[in-house]
C-alpha cells in the first residue's frame, strides 16, 4: 500500500487483487498517508483516553469498519476501530463497541467473533444489501451454555442442504466405505514422515502484553489550541508534520 499509485497499479495488479484493492477500493494518490493518518487519529484517541487525558476522543476520519485482517473491503483499507479496540484492551476489561453505519459492521464483528472480551452491536439495514452479513439469526449459544440443540434443523439460508431428512445430525448412509485400514495407516504413516523432516519451532514462551504507547511531552508555550493547518499542510508527508498526538 505504501508504494502502489494509480499511474503503477496496472504493474501490480496481481498483488491488489489479493488484498482486494481495486473495485470498490480504488487506489488514488495518497492512500498510504490517508490510511497512517485516520488510523493514528483513532489510535491516538485510545492513548489519550487510557492516560485519563479525555473522557470522549472522537476521530471524524475514522470508523472503516468493513476492513478484514488480510483485504480491504467496502472502501475499508486498514480497520482502524480493530486497532482501537486492541489499545483499549491493555487497560479494560472489556470494550462494548456500537455501530450505527448503515451497512454491518462485518470487519470488526469478524476480528473479535471468538473473544468475550468484545461485544459488537450493530445497527444496520439488512438483506440485499451490503455486505450481506448481519442477520439477527447469526447466533449459536447451545455449546456455550451445555443445552442440547433440537435435531429438527429451522429455516435458514442453508436448510436445503439438510435435506431430505432436514434435521440436525445426518444418519449414515449405507455408502461403501473405500477408506480401508491399511489405505489410512499408509496415509498416517507418510504425514508423520513428512513432518518428522520439518524443523523444529522454538520453544514458545509466556510474554507480557505489549506496552502503552508513550505521549510525547506537551510543550504549552509552543503549542496553540486554535492553530489551524492550512492547505500546505495537508499536501506535507505524514513524516513531515507535527506529531498527530500533540493536536488531539
Amino acid at each position: 500500500m505504501e508504494f502502489v499509485a494509480p499511474e503503477t497499479q496496472q504493474d501490480q495488479l496481481r498483488q491488489l487483487k489479493r488484498f482486494n484493492v481495486g473495485e470498490d477500493c480504488p487506489v488514488f494518490d495518497g492512500l498510504y498517508n490517508f490510511c497512517q493518518t485516520y488510523v493514528g487519529g483513532s489510535v491516538g484517541g485510545t492513548v489519550k483516553l487510557n492516560h485519563g487525558l479525555c473522557d470522549i476522543a472522537i476521530n471524524w476520519a475514522g470508523g472503516l469498519h468493513h476492513a478484514k485482517k488480510y483485504e480491504a473491503s467496502g472502501f475499508c483499507y486498514v480497520n482502524d476501530i480493530v486497532l482501537a479496540i486492541l489499545e483499549l484492551l491493555k487497560q479494560h476489561e472489556r470494550v462494548l463497541y456500537v455501530d450505527i453505519d448503515i451497512h454491518h459492521g462485518d470487519g470488526v464483528e469478524e476480528a473479535f467473533y471468538t473473544t468475550d472480551r468484545v461485544m459488537t452491536v450493530s445497527f444496520h439495514k439488512f438483506g440485499d444489501y451490503f455486505p450481506g452479513t448481519g442477520d439477527i439469526r447469526d447466533i449459536e449459544h447451545g455449546v456455550a451454555l451445555g443445552v442440547e440443540v433440537d435435531d429438527k434443523m429451522p429455516q435458514h439460508k442453508y436448510y436445503k442442504y439438510f435435506g431430505p431428512d432436514y434435521t440436525l445430525h445426518v444418519a449414515p448412509s449405507n455408502m461403501e466405505n473405500k477408506n480401508s485400514r491399511p489405505l489410512l495407516d499408509d496415509i498416517r504413516a507418510k504425514l508423520l514422515d513428512y513432518l518428522s523432516k520439518l524443523q523444529h519451532a522454538p520453544s514458545i514462551q509466556f510474554q507480557e502484553r505489549p506496552p502503552d504507547i508513550e505521549l510525547p511531552e506537551a510543550n504549552e508555550d509552543e503549542d496553540d489550541a486554535n492553530e489551524r493547518w492550512d492547505d500546505h499542510d495537508f499536501d506535507m508527508e505524514v513524516e513531515e508534520r507535527k506529531p498527530m498526538l500533540s493536536n488531539l
